[in-house]
């Protein structure tokens, strides 16, 4: 008997290496599918400026301080909590409703006729990963790929 096949979706991350001038100091990656929508500059400048408007906002410190100042975000196990604010956050990314997740990685915008989900990576949690990846910000449409834990670990730490 054959083994089930499992399709794993993939998403093609592409380096904007304008990061850094638009005042970024981790790495910022864009999925292929959003860049076809929104230009890179324009990506950069919002997620930019909805951190820096909100500075006051602690729900998204985590997110500031990967952007501005290259800090690995806390808190990297997969454990039942984890899972669960990943869940919730996808069911209300997957009808529409924008927001930061509770342990303040991931936050979901529209922009230019998108919706973006914007989420803090550092690397570590992966024992394979050797040294772990430095911290970054992942940009991708906010369709709930990868947000369901059931699926494919699109935003895996």
């Amino acid at each position: 008997m054959a083994a089930p096949s499992v399709a794993i979706a993939v998403e093609e991350m592409i380096t904007l290496d304008a990061a850094a001038d638009a005042g970024f100091q981790c790495g910022v990656l864009a999925s292929a599918r959003l860049l076809a929508i929104v230009p890179a500059d324009t990506l950069l400048a919002r997620i930019r400026d909805a951190l820096i408007a909100t500075e006051h906002d602690a729900g998204l410190a985590v997110l500031r301080s990967v952007a501005f100042h290259g800090v690995r975000p806390a808190g990297d196990k997969l454990d039942a909590r984890w899972w669960d604010q990943t869940r919730r956050f996808g069911e209300r990314v997957r009808v529409g409703i924008g927001g930061v997740i509770e342990r303040g990685d991931m936050m979901a915008i529209h922009i230019e006729g998108a919706f973006v989900l914007c989420t803090a990576t550092s690397g570590r949690g992966i024992p394979a990963l050797v040294p772990p990846i430095p911290p970054r910000l992942l940009l991708t449409i906010a369709d709930g790929a990868g947000l369901d834990p059931r699926g494919a670990l699109a935003f895996i730490r």
